[in-house]
């Protein structure tokens, strides 16, 4: 479809981007389906079947799934459903666009003033007459000048300074008004501890300032601005709350709200507001709050209705504008900036993975952030403009930072730990995995993780950065003879993998949403499906004719099949689902998105039946079929176990407590081991970079 003009938005389709003067927003593609659809039908109310044909290309959707991407499509608008400018909805009818929509003759984003040119209109909501008028009659008083865009300022760090050097895990750091004191967050060596420190910025040594027991810890700090009370984090069996202590009392003062089962993100208002993150629980999407101190009255400043939510954000220095990271789905993050004082939201990017942290620069314009998995790229973000450019690199890896107020200054905590790959023998009990003289099976000076067995010729493949970059590599059962089996050289990062049964091809996921077929015998790669459609979790089927894979192209989550050699690829579920699985006898397993279980699907009929029950569910493979049952991850004692689900018996046994908290393991070739990934060194300082 050719780049057209709808409203003050200049749309193009080949590039999934939209602009409107200096923003440029990327829409997802099946936002820019149904947006594509209206602006083709300009004027005329469209039903939920005239959608779905045009839109969802004949899939059959729920109506909550239309409702909630024409909602998505208002957002990126910004547009508002009282007061439309772009999408009304016409009651028990449908849907339809109201703006005017024209064609554009460029393919590429202009600007505004370029756009105007180009096509002869005028700016909007000005007439050209009215526009001259008051250029003459500013003039001829005197007063009419030029006002450049503000500049951006130019950001480029060139070196980190260690900070803090206590053994374990220092993070959350926190600074005081008058840039006197970082408080941070202190994990022990063996991650089961958290306290909250205090040091000098300008050196010295760690004031312990409130200190965890063993069943409850501390951490998120965040000073107000007056620099009396510190706000935190407390984290026990029940849940968390938010906590405030009176610095100069040094005492605890009250719990103000709860802030749900994840850490929160602690912030304070130049007005003495305190910003939190929470949810009710696991499976409810994350919400930005404020709480007004004095009143205890606490409002939702985002309002995300699906997936894991706005798990993180940042607010501007003059308080005015917050930066949050939008979550629809794991390894998916959408970038917004909101106007505390208007309300608008605006999309500002979309990023194919998870990341954690935002901070804006000190000129209130860029936000900075590291987006890729190892967060290593330190990038800074134009919000006027969308330019991108890479400011920092760090071997290590950084993340939870904050510009020192007025300054170019980041404050972070670098990141340091070895990852390996262990096995052990599956038993029956809760004895622990592992002793501490006991050697990993793969084990190098880099990261190695997520063991993946073929069982046919008992190749161990895995994921490591020796090169440092991501690839998959190759080992015996014995974790001996490691070789490299991908060349991705940077282009990629490997999200899941999984064997073909035949064992020479390999089946993955990047985290730029597409799946992929490996030959390993030549190391070269070949993406299977299009860019325009959010592709993961790949396994072969058992002949390795056809991977089926998890997608969203429909709008909700369902299991795709596509052909290895390449094509269209077919919709194999009607009811959800967010990994896929063929046993021996070629039945067909499934998980499903943000919701525990293992369902058996029919693949012709598409009916399904509930398998097992409490199943941990992820971004990752949780189970692994075998011919007489299922081996799964189960949480429900607070701690990752490994359970057995015989399919005669229809009876679950607890095989063993899990070393780790992660979403993945796997069995032995012979079946006999469990092999899962270790942190065996982990530590964090906080660090300066400038």
């Amino acid at each position: 479809m050719d780049a057209y003009q709808v409203g003050d938005w200049a749309v193009y389709p080949e590039l999934n981007q939209m602009t409107q003067g200096d923003k440029m927003v990327t829409l997802e593609p099946r936002i820019l389906t149904l947006l594509n659809c209206f602006s083709e039908h300009p004027g005329q109310v469209l039903n939920r079947d005239q959608l779905i044909e045009k839109a969802w290309d004949g899939v059959i959707v729920s109506e909550s799934t239309i409702n909630h991407t024409v909602g998505g499509l208002r957002r990126a608008l910004g547009d508002k459903a009282r007061d439309p400018l772009y999408i009304q909805t016409v009651a028990k009818k449908g849907y339809r666009l109201v703006a005017v929509v024209s064609k554009l003759e460029s393919r590429q984003p202009l600007r505004a003033t370029q756009l105007n040119k180009k096509l002869g209109r005028d700016r909007p909501r000005h007439s050209l007459y009215a526009a001259l008028a008051l250029l003459v009659f500013s003039v001829g008083l005197g007063i009419f000048h030029m006002r450049p865009p503000a500049p951006q300022q130019s950001y480029s760090f060139s070196e980190s300074k260690p900070l803090t050097s206590l053994q374990g895990l220092e993070s959350n750091p926190a600074i005081d008004p008058a840039a006197e004191w970082l408080y941070f967050t202190h994990t022990d060596r063996n991650q089961q501890f958290g306290d909250i420190y205090r040091q000098r910025l300008a050196g010295g040594n760690p004031e312990l300032v409130m200190g965890a027991t063993p069943t409850v810890h501390e951490t998120s700090p965040s000073i107000s601005p007056d620099g009396q009370t510190l706000a935190y984090a407390r984290f026990y069996a029940g849940g968390c709350s938010v906590v405030l202590y009176d610095l100069a009392a040094n005492e605890k003062r009250e719990e103000v709200a709860s802030c749900g089962p994840y850490m929160p993100r602690i912030d304070w208002t130049p007005g003495g507001d305190l910003l939190f993150t929470s949810a009710s629980d696991r499976r409810t999407p994350s919400r930005i709050k404020r709480i007004n101190i004095d009143s205890g009255r606490i409002d939702e400043v985002t309002k995300a209705d699906y997936g894991i939510g706005d798990y993180s954000y940042a607010l501007s220095h003059d308080g005015t504008r917050i930066a949050f990271l939008r979550t629809t789905h794991w390894n998916h993050s959408d970038l917004y900036v909101k106007n505390l004082n208007s309300g608008k939201e605006t999309l500002l990017r979309q990023f194919p993975t998870w990341f954690f942290d935002i901070a804006w620069a000190s000129d209130d314009r860029s936000l900075l952030y590291t987006p890729e998995p190892s967060q290593r790229a330190l990038e800074a973000l134009d919000t006027e403009t969308g330019k991108v450019s890479q400011v920092f690199y760090h071997s290590k890896g950084l993340f939870g930072y904050r510009i020192l107020k007025g300054t170019n200054q980041l404050i972070s905590t670098e990141r340091s730990w070895d990852t390996n790959i262990y096995s052990v023998p599956l038993g029956t009990g809760t004895n622990a995995l592992i002793t501490a003289n006991q050697p990993a099976l793969v084990a190098s000076t880099r990261s190695d993780w997520q063991p993946r067995v073929n069982r046919d010729d008992q190749t161990l493949a895995f994921l490591s950065d020796r090169t440092g970059h991501q690839e998959i590599w190759a080992s015996d059962t014995r974790g001996l003879n490691a070789r490299q089996l991908s060349h991705l050289d940077g282009t990629l990062q490997v999200h899941v993998f999984s064997w073909e049964t035949a064992g020479r091809n390999i089946t993955f996921d990047g985290y730029d949403d597409r799946i992929y077929i490996l030959d390993t015998e030549t190391g070269h790669h070949t993406a299977l499906t299009p860019a325009s459609m959010t592709s993961r979790n790949p396994s072969f089927s058992l002949d390795g004719d056809h991977i089926v894979f998890a997608s969203d192209k429909s709008g909700t989550w369902q299991i795709w099949q596509i052909s290895a050699s390449g094509g269209p690829a077919t919709q194999v579920t009607k009811h959800g689902g967010f990994s896929a699985q063929y046993d021996a006898d070629g039945a067909l397993y499934v998980t499903k998105y943000f919701k525990d279980g293992l369902w058996h699907v029919d693949p012709k009929s598409g009916g399904e039946k509930l398998a097992v029950a409490n199943m941990i569910t992820g971004p990752m493979q949780q189970c692994t079929l075998r011919d007489n049952g299922v081996y799964y991850l189960n949480n429900q004692a607070g701690r990752a176990q490994v359970f057995f689900h015989d399919w005669q018996t229809k009876q679950a046994k607890m095989l063993h407590d899990m070393p780790h908290t992660g979403f993945t393991f796997e069995l032995s070739a012979d079946g006999q081991d469990i092999l899962f990934t270790r942190d065996d060194s982990r530590a964090s300082d906080i660090v300066l970079i400038e």
